[in-house]
């Protein structure tokens, strides 16, 4: 669910940047990725309950150099794709 929302939270603030305006947002890109996106709010449905893991499963410890990691790369989608990209 949060993978899904933050999708929908990076386009729709890198389209509010868009020279063409926010009409196209709404109308066009924020449908779009959401649509695209949905695989990740259907993807639970889609491994059986009887599954059971090959290896014993391990704590995902936080790691803030992967969160900085991130951060940079949401900030260059959205600061230099959400312009545009001029050919």
């Amino acid at each position: 669910m949060f993978g899904y929302l933050s999708a929908i939270v990076l386009a729709a603030a890198a389209a509010a940047l868009n020279p063409l305006g926010l009409a196209l947002m709404w109308e066009s890109a924020l449908p779009a990725t959401a649509g695209a996106q949905s695989g990740l709010l259907w993807w639970q449905y889609y491994i059986p309950k009887k599954t059971a893991p090959a290896l014993a499963s391990r704590n995902v410890r936080r790691s803030y150099g992967w969160i900085g990691a991130a951060v940079v790369c949401a900030a260059v989608f959205i600061l230099v794709l959400g312009r545009g990209v001029r050919l």
